[in-house]
């Protein structure tokens, strides 16, 4: 199963173990390891733990297990919003690195030429989602050491039993390995660990709209 929806998965698990309201808090942090692959048809299982219950943050941890192995583990801190004075607007920074990313509005980025992935090269879940790369596609053997582009569902369920947390850590995994492009051909290619911090509320707008992605080889 892919990765992004595995880790969704256990976050809305953890996101109540967390709770001790009827409205959960926020997940700020979450850092998982993909310890085997999960299998379709096949009875999955969720455990949690609470490391720490803080003033301000809440530390747990999870796994799934399927066929009484474990095959995701991630330690996560939800926490609710404070105010700040510090207001940094993303788009400022993205504009001045790539000036072709003027907007991350759905018409601006669908007026962009479509970039994405090779049909028959990609895995089946990548067809949920639009991408428009502004860099080299996979296996075309560049030297270019960055991946970057736009992200969004082709289509967004409305469904409130998934959080756009949820949905966004979807996303966040959906981008190939930043090395494919470098390669010439197809090869073997998988999430072994993933990491996100979450610095805002993610609300369905952000969901529904394109999110900017870059990745980074460094030596």
């Amino acid at each position: 199963a892919f990765g992004g929806l595995s880790v969704a998965l256990l976050q809305e698990h953890l996101k109540h173990a967390a709770s001790t309201t009827t409205s959960p808090p926020q997940l700020r942090s979450l850092q998982a390891s993909f310890v085997g692959p999960i299998f379709a048809n096949s009875l999955l299982t969720f455990t949690s733990s609470t490391l720490r219950r803080g003033k301000n943050v809440t530390q747990v941890k999870g796994e799934i297990v399927q066929d009484d192995e474990v095959k995701l583990v991630a330690f996560a801190s939800f926490g609710n919003a404070r105010k700040s004075s510090i207001n940094v607007n993303d788009m400022l920074d993205i504009n001045s690195k790539f000036p072709e990313v003027t907007s991350t509005s759905a018409a601006d980025i669908e007026a962009l030429p479509p970039r994405g992935l090779q049909k028959g090269l990609a895995p089946i879940f990548t067809q949920n989602y639009d991408f428009r790369m502004f860099t080299p596609v996979p296996y075309c053997g560049t030297d270019e050491r960055t991946m970057r582009g736009m992200i969004k569902y082709r289509e967004v369920d409305d469904n409130e039993d998934c959080s756009p947390t949820s949905k966004v850590l979807g996303l966040s995994d959906a981008w190939p390995p930043v090395t494919l492009p470098m390669l010439k051909e197809p090869a073997p290619g998988a999430s072994l660990t993933m990491s996100i911090d979450i610095v805002k509320d993610i609300t369905a707008e952000d969901v529904n709209s394109y999110c900017f992605h870059e990745g980074v080889v460094h030596s």
